[in-house]
Order: C-alpha cells, then structure tokens, then sequence
C-alpha cells in the first residue's frame, strides 16, 4: 500500500504578471528518493473581488534531483517552476507538495 504525505509550501510573496513565471528548488527530503511528486499552486483568491478574471496558476514539471553528499549519503531535491497562465496577475498564492511513496 502506498504512503502519502502532503507538506504544505508557503512561498514568500511573489508577485506573477501573465506569462510570468518563478522557480522554486525544495529539499533536502530523503522521501523523494523512488517517490511520485506533484505540486499544486492555488492563487488566495480571497483578496480578489467577486467577478473578477479568473487567476490561474500551472506547475507543469517537477524535477528530482540527486546530489551526493558523500559516499554513504544523497541528497533529493525538487526543482520547478510555477506559471501564471491566466490574464490577470497573481499577488499572493500557496502551494502543496504531495509525495506518494510505494
């Protein structure tokens, strides 16, 4: 059966324009070691006004990548981008990492 983990991931404020994008490396986590990863970014939409455009938000590729301490221990890191696809900019948003280890 597999474990599920999600770890919430509160970036600081960054601001994206449309068509902008911001990079984001976490780790270390020896939990992304054979594991699944996905990152979901939401836009707080509780700043925006009722009948606003719609603010969207896309983590279309994550990374994991290894980096060999020493002989006996490597490290795993997540390395992704996070893109505004909608129209309007995004102020403030969260992210969740949901790891799903065999």
């Amino acid at each position: 059966m597999a474990t599920i983990h999600h770890h919430p991931f509160n970036p600081s404020t960054v601001s994206l324009a449309p068509g902008e994008s911001a990079g984001y490396t976490h780790g270390p986590d020896a939990r992304y070691h054979n594991a699944t990863v996905y990152v979901t970014a939401v836009p707080n939409v509780w700043r925006y006004l009722p009948g606003a455009p719609a603010r969207t938000l896309a983590v279309p590729e994550v990374r994991i990548s290894a980096v060999r301490v020493t002989v006996e221990r490597t490290d795993y890191y997540l390395d992704f981008h996070v893109f505004n696809r909608g129209p309007t900019r995004v102020d403030s948003y969260d992210m969740n990492i949901t790891i799903i280890q065999p």
